[in-house]
């Protein structure tokens, strides 16, 4: 399938298990992929027929700062909810929320979830 894309969207918000996590917040890094065919759009050289990268963009860092979670598996699925409710086109949304340095108790550069979604 072919997809539209969005990599490396930073966004600070505030989620997580720890309650420090929900005070503070922290940048987190979110990757989304959106399946959707595009040979129409590419003919026509018409952006109606495919997805505008910007707009979902806004609506992922939307969802990340409309209110704290703990589990970013709750957050990756709003996410993907919400690209798929705005954009009918799209079959299937992965998404991949990072948080860079997380509290592990071990050094670690990232964790955090993939989820992919489909209509």
């Amino acid at each position: 399938m072919d997809c539209v894309f969005v990599e490396g969207l930073e966004i600070y918000a505030a989620h997580g298990v720890a309650p420090a996590e929900q005070e503070v917040g922290r940048p987190f890094r979110v990757d989304l992929r959106l399946g959707l065919e595009l040979s129409d759009a590419a003919d026509a050289d018409d952006i109606r027929q495919t997805v505008n990268y910007a707009a979902a963009a806004k609506i992922a860092a939307d969802v990340m700062r409309e209110r704290p979670v703990r589990l970013l598996e709750s957050l990756a699925k709003r996410m993907a909810t919400a690209i798929l409710e705005q954009f009918p086109r799209v079959q299937e949304v992965e998404v991949r929320i990072t948080k860079p340095l997380p509290p592990l108790g071990e050094i670690a550069d990232a964790a955090g979830v993939e989820m992919l979604i489909r209509r």
